[in-house]
């Protein structure tokens, strides 16, 4: 160690960048946690994620004990990046399960700003002695997945299991103040989170968890063949599927415009979702509902529960069709742009697409 330190006196550019990235290893393994997550689970929420996630959940509430008795051994200088690997981990389930189903790049937003917010944290020199940050960081984390988790565990969307999950978190949170010796830290943020999410959730801004929109697609002409739904579509290019362009939808009159979607849910969850197609009003300047198409499903089936609406006329300009539950909170929508052609004139190539 000593010949280490003799070493960076005389490459004091080699020192300086040592320090830059120690002082911001914590943002980075946040983000390393979610991206990690973020690739290796699926739109489908499995119990071998929610045991995983468990996992990352304790073992952040255990460092948190540890920083707040103020324990110090060999290697406790890491906690703090391992703490932060593990929120990363947790967030990752935002991203996936709550908002990755939209197919929006908006949906990485709150990761980029809560790494954001870990930045900042070490430009202002608030280390993780002060442990306000990581309570919050605790308690939203925690939210997100117990919103995950108890609802699946009871096999229910009902709005008290969402409740009853938030107010766990929270008391998670208050747990480790009253353990913590080392009175470096307040609660108040995190009771500002915790009453925003539930805000959100009775705005219906937040989708029904554990139900996922695993998949989405508008396209022409669907029919079932052999247990999969069958369609034409137009290939829509690589900003489309990345979310930063609406699709493009030909239609001709006298042809189906289709919308299929499958939700995930739970095992024995029954419930009744529906479509909400809508057009934009370029003269209002806001969505038009036009339609609300409700369908019975049964959750369990891994790759979704499968429903279609169609209309038969549609008008040129913005579209777009919401899948929800019946008369509550959106699980996800897809826009798109309808151009119409006549009979005469040459349709964009199509392919075959096929929703299992």
């Amino acid at each position: 160690m000593v010949q280490l330190t003799s070493i960076l006196a005389k490459y004091p550019r080699m020192q300086r960048g040592l320090q830059l990235a120690e002082r911001f290893s914590p943002a980075a393994a946040f983000l390393g946690g979610f991206l990690w997550d973020a690739i290796t689970l699926g739109m489908v929420v499995n119990p071998s994620d929610l045991i995983i996630l468990a996992v990352y959940y304790v073992a952040a509430i255990g460092i948190l004990i540890v920083l707040g008795k103020g324990w110090t051994f060999r290697w406790s200088e890491f906690l703090p990046t391992a703490l932060q690997f593990f929120f990363g981990g947790l967030f990752s389930a935002l991203t996936v399960f709550y908002f990755k189903s939209s197919g929006s790049a908006v949906a990485y937003l709150p990761v980029l700003l809560l790494v954001g917010l870990l930045v900042g944290n070490e430009f202002l020199r608030d280390r993780y002695n002060n442990l306000t940050l990581s309570w919050l960081l605790c308690c939203l984390s925690g939210t997100m997945y117990l919103n995950f988790a108890l609802p699946y565990v009871v096999r229910s969307v009902h709005w008290f299991w969402f409740l009853v999950s938030s107010a766990m978190a929270l008391g998670v949170v208050f747990g480790l103040r009253r353990l913590s010796t080392v009175r470096h830290g307040v609660l108040w943020p995190s009771l500002v989170v915790s009453g925003l999410i539930i805000l959100l959730y009775v705005l219906q801004w937040i989708p029904p968890v554990p139900m996922v929109l695993k998949q989405s697609l508008v396209c022409l002409d669907c029919r079932k063949d052999r247990g999969a739904y069958l369609c034409s579509e137009e290939d829509q290019g690589v900003l489309s599927t990345l979310g930063f362009r609406r699709d493009e939808v030909t239609h001709r009159p006298g042809k189906r415009l289709c919308y299929l979607s499958s939700v995930f849910a739970p095992t024995k969850l029954e419930t009744t979702v529906e479509h909400r197609w809508q057009r934009w009003n370029e003269r209002t300047g806001e969505w038009q509902g036009t339609d609300r198409m409700p369908f019975p499903m049964r959750g369990g089936r891994e790759l979704g529960w499968r429903v279609y609406s169609y209309k038969q006329t549609v008008s040129p300009g913005r579209w777009r069709v919401g899948t929800a539950l019946h008369d509550g909170p959106l699980l996800g929508y897809h826009e798109f742009e309808v151009v119409s052609r006549g009979s005469d004139e040459e349709l964009p190539d199509r392919e075959e697409i096929a929703l299992e």
